[in-house]
């Protein structure tokens, strides 16, 4: 282990399209949709830890959340 704790991450999806780089490596048209998603973690002091952009094609990908309110301590 590390030691490093996760304490946040920001995660966002976008559309756009595949572009010429990686559609040969997926198998797609560059002008293909694709969901570009894009993550930044941060420990929890607050440091950036981690930062990610994945391009998935369109055609197979599924987003599955659990979002969960914070309870407040009062």
């Amino acid at each position: 282990m590390s030691g490093v704790e996760i304490g946040r991450s920001l995660y966002s999806v976008r559309s756009d399209l595949m572009g010429s780089t990686l559609a040969p490596v997926l198998n797609v048209e560059a002008t293909d949709p694709a969901l570009i998603a894009e993550e930044l973690t941060f420990d929890r002091a607050g440091v950036p830890i981690l930062r990610a952009t994945l391009t998935y094609r369109a055609d197979s990908y599924r987003f599955q959340a659990d979002l969960l309110r914070p309870i407040s301590a009062s």
